[in-house]
């Protein structure tokens, strides 16, 4: 039940939410100084986990924050299922992963370790679902994302992104995408970008300065398996508006079909058949 999501794990111990507490000085609080992960799970087995990790760990090398030798893969995983199961969350959940950096001083930093926070939530399905309305897009033009060695990295300092939530929020839209400094397109909020026209697949390349996906580099792994040619590129907003179909990813909804951008109206067909690969392919049965 979805009531009861109240237990954690942090820093090598199982805690109920209302026990739970962070100081004022907390450098993710204060300085956005750690990255997170979040992961989809069914039947509590997280799908794509090896993935994740991978970023995760690629993300803890270039932000130079240390992790205790405990926290192995396979440790790891045994948290999560420890956290699904004493929420009772046997089937669909979003699993968040934090780590932030223990440390001295400012910006001159004396780092001194790091802790980690693991937390679930329960999800309406276990499955990958397709939304039903297609998502209506807008066009973010402030330029606040850029190619840098912090792409890479789920970073706890998610202010372009918000700022990005906020626009659609107060300007009726779904979603928006985003741009670089070079006015390309990047991803959208929350997810990355991809669209077809003439039975090719587009999607921004990672130099634009998107985040590379989990969700992101599996899709282009069955366009490549199901005979999709598909292409990372220089995408410009106004090639939205002349594609057949397009799709936004991420590690938790799978797919999600967008239905209009500007006055340009999309199919969903390749959306449907992508997310039923990965159901198949994915979700234990």
């Amino acid at each position: 039940m979805k009531e009861n999501y109240n237990v954690i794990f942090y820093n090598g111990e199982y805690l109920n939410t209302s026990n739970f507490s962070v100081s004022f000085t907390n450098r993710a609080f204060r300085y956005g100084d750690g990255l997170f992960e979040t992961m989809h799970s069914n039947g509590g087995e997280v799908q794509l986990f090896d993935k994740h990790m991978e970023r995760f760990r690629k993300g803890l090398n270039i932000l130079k924050i240390p992790l205790c030798d405990i926290y192995t893969n396979d440790y790891i995983k045994q948290v999560i299922k420890g956290v699904l199961h004493r929420c009772r969350l046997y089937q669909g959940a979003t699993i968040r992963m934090s780590v932030w950096r223990d440390a001295q001083g400012k910006f001159m930093i004396n780092t001194t370790g790091s802790s980690i926070l693991i937390e679930a939530s329960f999800l309406n399905e276990g499955k990958y679902i397709l939304n039903t309305e297609g998502i209506v897009l807008g066009l973010f033009n402030e330029p606040l994302v850029g190619y840098n060695m912090l792409s890479a990295v789920k970073s706890s300092n998610s202010l372009p992104y918000i700022m990005a939530g906020a626009y659609a929020n107060n300007n009726g839209y779904d979603d928006v995408l985003m741009i670089n400094y070079n006015g390309n397109i990047t991803e959208a909020t929350s997810s990355n970008v991809f669209a077809l026209k003439n039975n090719i697949v587009y999607t921004p390349e990672l130099e634009s300065g998107c985040l590379p996906g989990v969700m992101r580099a599996y899709v282009i792994k069955i366009l490549n398996e199901i005979g999709f040619e598909y292409r990372e590129d220089i995408i410009k907003p106004n090639f939205i508006e002349t594609a057949d179909e397009v799709f936004l990813t991420n590690a938790i909804s799978g797919i999600r079909w967008c239905v209009a951008y500007n006055n340009r109206r999309f199919l969903n067909r390749l959306s449907k058949k992508l997310i039923t690969e990965l159901n198949n392919r994915l979700i234990p049965t």
